[in-house]
């Protein structure tokens, strides 16, 4: 194996395309579009407590309409699943 791998072209230079270039600028627009809203209570607000919680309540709203958005359960409507409370949220409320 050692002596095909030797007989074996050596690899061209990696180069960077446009497509490449373009799918690194896209990711970043997404991750920084995804994060600024949750960004935003700090900019906004004094209270570092306070625009915590806020904070928290943004994100989970946005992990809220995304999973009414992405739900594709067959043979129910859309986002139908949202509305009920998952088996590791009840097992977490009742250790309390």
């Amino acid at each position: 194996m050692r002596q095909r791998l030797l007989k074996l072209p050596e690899p061209g230079r990696a180069q960077l395309t446009k497509r490449d270039a373009l799918g690194a600028l896209g990711i970043c627009l997404l991750s920084f579009l995804s994060t600024f809203p949750i960004v935003i209570p700090f900019i906004l607000i004094g209270d570092a407590r306070l625009a915590l919680r806020l904070s928290n309540v943004v994100a989970i709203g946005m992990l809220f309409v995304a999973d009414m958005r992405l739900d594709v359960t067959p043979g129910t409507g859309p986002g139908s699943r949202a509305w009920r409370w998952s088996p590791s949220v009840r097992f977490w409320s009742e250790l309390r």
